[in-house]
């Protein structure tokens, strides 16, 4: 799920907040007690620690902003369309939201077209965590190869982490694209988000770019597929969002691709 306000972005600026002022004590610490080149290291200590509580205070300042605006835009587009439908509604139609925004599409699916999209999400996620699980497999057999109690450690720690990145990530395709049991699937798209049964999915903002969306006529069922793209440390990432069309739609999906400038 692609958006500033998911927990996990919570989790990381706490992480950073706890460990900064230990670094920081530790550096200032270690300033005034000790003299010559070791008083140079706790300076840096003392600088790095600092700098990562001024990061973590503006990580969170950032994603609670990003709760309270993704959380008033989600709103706005569900009062806007109004209440979730709790059967198949006849032609629900596309309009604007307060702040003018258009809604692009508004669908709902039958259970039959939704089941087989959720299923195919969740083997497809869970294809993407295998592949990671198995990379790290590789990288702890190798760093076994020498033998030893080092190498053994190193195994046990790659499949330890292995089984934790299969568990969560088939726990994770299963929370973020499980059936839905108290009506028909719902998906609502505006030019800067999607609101997919429920959940709030970004396309663009100050941290997520857009990078394009394709109609994918050949899919089963068919599907909008959605480019993100956001910048790490490491470089640039991203990750895609599927929505399914439904029958008959498929003129609308078009419409959609064409909104945001594709063909």
């Amino acid at each position: 799920m692609v958006n500033s306000s998911h927990p996990m972005n919570a989790v990381s600026a706490a992480l950073v907040l706890s460990m900064s002022p230990i670094l920081l004590l530790l550096g200032i610490v270690g300033t005034f007690a000790e003299t010559g080149q070791m008083r140079i290291v706790f300076l840096v200590m003392a600088a790095g620690g600092l700098m990562m509580l001024i990061g973590g205070i503006r990580m969170l300042v950032k994603w609670r902003r990003a709760v309270a605006e993704e959380t008033a835009h989600q709103n706005d587009i569900r009062a806007t369309v109004g209440p979730r439908p709790a059967a198949l509604p006849q032609e629900p139609q596309p309009s604007a939201l307060t702040s003018g925004e258009p809604v692009l599409a508004h669908w709902v699916y039958e259970p039959g077209e939704w089941n087989a999209y959720t299923r195919g999400e969740v083997k497809r996620r869970m294809g993407e965590w295998i592949v990671v699980a198995v990379i790290l497999m590789i990288v702890g057999l190798v760093s076994s190869s020498g033998g030893g109690e080092e190498g053994r450690t190193m195994l046990f720690a790659a499949t330890l982490v292995a089984v934790m990145i299969l568990v969560g990530g088939m726990l994770m395709a299963k929370g973020d694209h499980q059936a839905n049991v108290s009506g028909p699937g719902e998906a609502i798209i505006t030019p800067s988000a999607i609101l997919l049964n429920g959940r709030y999915h970004v396309l663009r903002n100050d941290t997520y770019s857009f990078g394009g969306v394709r109609f994918d006529e050949a899919a089963t069922p068919p599907q909008l597929e959605f480019t993100i793209g956001w910048s790490t440390r490491r470089g640039p990432a991203g990750d895609r969002i599927r929505i399914p069309v439904p029958a008959g739609r498929a003129e609308e999906a078009r419409k959609v691709v064409a909104a945001f400038g594709g063909r």
